[in-house]
């Protein structure tokens, strides 16, 4: 499903179950345009590419209370001046990301899980002068083969900073930073359970 959207209009999908199997679309639901999109109430599972993908410079992008998974890529948030805002939602079983922020994208995710994904909460920078910018708080990542990972290549800058999260028995590691990615203990996490990657956060900073 593709939804067009104008710079200034709001479109909000509500209470759908999308199964890849029965639509036979690589994407389950696919912004286009500049406006706002909220997705409520919505199971979305079984698709062969990216359950909620946000490729469209200026989207905002609002999920609530949705399932997300046995997809490629959970959620899949890409460009600049693109933001997303994920809450009580659930991304499960998804073979490589429950959610991906990259390219200059801001996500922020709370009160959610990331359960047996490949990557749970993955913020990357691909390029020079892209800023990714990812903030996981009150979450719960675990069972996937990394719980919170940031990546950057060359000059472009990735951050996740993260609070009051249970990140824990991932697989191959539950924090994981590369070439000089930025991962922010903003405080209250609890990690353990895993070994490899990053054994602890790159920089923390003091509750205000």
């Amino acid at each position: 499903m593709t939804v067009n959207i104008a710079s200034t209009d709001t479109v909000t999908l509500r209470g759908l179950s999308m199964n890849g199997a029965v639509f036979g679309d690589a994407n389950g639901i696919e912004v286009d345009g500049g406006g706002t999109l909220n997705v409520e109430n919505t199971v979305i599972s079984s698709f062969s590419s990216k359950g909620i993908v946000d490729y469209a410079t200026g989207v905002k992008l609002w999920v609530h209370n949705c399932d997300v998974r046995k997809n490629a890529f959970g959620i899949y948030v890409q460009n600049a001046g693109t933001s997303a805002v994920i809450e009580n939602s659930r991304v499960v079983e998804n073979s490589d990301t429950g959610i991906y922020a990259l390219n200059s994208a801001e996500v922020v995710i709370r009160n959610s899980v990331a359960e047996e994904n490949g990557f749970g909460f993955f913020a990357f920078a691909g390029a020079a002068g892209q800023s990714t910018e990812m903030i996981v708080d009150s979450c719960l990542a675990t069972k996937n083969l990394y719980g919170l990972r940031a990546i950057q290549a060359g000059t472009g800058a990735a951050t996740l900073r993260a609070g009051q999260n249970i990140v824990m028995n991932n697989t191959t590691a539950n924090l994981d930073a590369v070439g000089g990615a930025s991962l922010i203990s903003q405080g209250g996490n609890r990690v353990g359970g895993a070994s490899g990657g990053t054994t602890g956060f790159t920089n923390t900073v003091a509750q205000q």
